[in-house]
């Protein structure tokens, strides 16, 4: 039989096991659960993922927030294109997880307010390249004042090697959001009524637009944003006014510009303009 002291020493003794049991179970269970959070996608996944149905936007946003551990050799890649990948998952795979940044790109920040690119470890900051505005027609006689298009011309004055460049605005009072990146499209020529944003009939063109033709050949030879990349934007920890802005997939080779809206206007957008209009853009080559 115990006695009353026994008695209490065994239930003290009996509460600390039982204590320590549910504690590793806890423990066993939120390691579980840690586990699951963290699975490495690999290409199975992914195909079984487009198998079951999913589009290719919910596959690349779980690429995205995922660790993953690919096989990425040529004759793999073919094989993902034979069971039906899409060249965008396909190009996401290749692209890895995005939802980060590396160290490398973390610890470089700069010092003094710009525009700039992280691009294999350098920092490299961006300078602006003045918009070229192209009147295609004169609005009656009055010269300087028409409908236009506009965009970029000569080389590049910056080219980058890294295709998934990270870009970094240090900047107060700056609209983040009104921020776009285009790849561009060269434009040679159009004919006049593509700029005949009002209508005007052909009968009548030649008296409204100062003897121009409505089939007129008028060069162009600008590059013009075609396309416009998603960028995920991050603020910088304890930056005020800093950002950090990141292509969602990796840029293919080509020219780019990064631009605030209205700087400059997507192909295929007339306007009306004055000549001499100024406006500034990034322009860079992605090698």
């Amino acid at each position: 039989m115990f006695n009353r002291a026994s008695y209490i020493l065994y239930l003290l003794f009996l509460i600390v096991t039982l204590s320590l049991i549910a504690g590793i179970g806890g423990t066993l269970k939120q390691s579980e659960a840690q586990n699951t959070s963290e699975k490495i996608l690999t290409n199975n996944d992914i195909i079984s993922l487009v198998k079951a149905g999913l589009s290719d936007k919910a596959i690349i946003s779980v690429i995205q927030k995922s660790q993953s551990k690919f096989d990425l050799t040529p004759e793999i890649l073919i094989e993902l294109k034979k069971v039906g990948v899409s060249n965008k998952v396909i190009e996401a795979m290749v692209g890895g997880r995005s939802s980060g940044v590396s160290e490398s790109k973390v610890s470089l920040v700069p010092t003094t307010y710009g525009y700039y690119a992280i691009d294999e470890g350098r920092l490299v900051k961006l300078e602006t390249t003045s918009v070229v505005t192209k009147l295609g027609l004169e609005i009656g006689g009055r010269s300087g004042l028409g409908y236009a298009m506009d965009g970029l011309s000569g080389e590049p004055p910056l080219s980058l090697r890294d295709q998934s460049p990270t870009f970094i605005v240090y900047q107060q009072n700056v609209n983040i959001n009104s921020l776009h990146l285009s790849d561009l499209v060269f434009v040679s020529t159009k004919q006049a009524y593509q700029f005949n944003i009002k209508g005007t009939a052909p009968q009548f063109f030649s008296n409204v637009y100062g003897g121009r033709g409505y089939y007129d050949v008028i060069d162009i030879n600008l590059w013009r944003p075609k396309n416009e990349v998603s960028l995920r934007i991050e603020p910088v920890e304890s930056k005020q006014g800093m950002y950090r802005l990141i292509p969602e997939l990796p840029l293919k080779p080509g020219r780019y510009t990064l631009y605030f809206e209205g700087a400059i206007h997507p192909d295929g957008t007339v306007f009306a303009a004055t000549r001499g209009e100024q406006r500034s853009v990034f322009y860079f080559r992605i090698d």
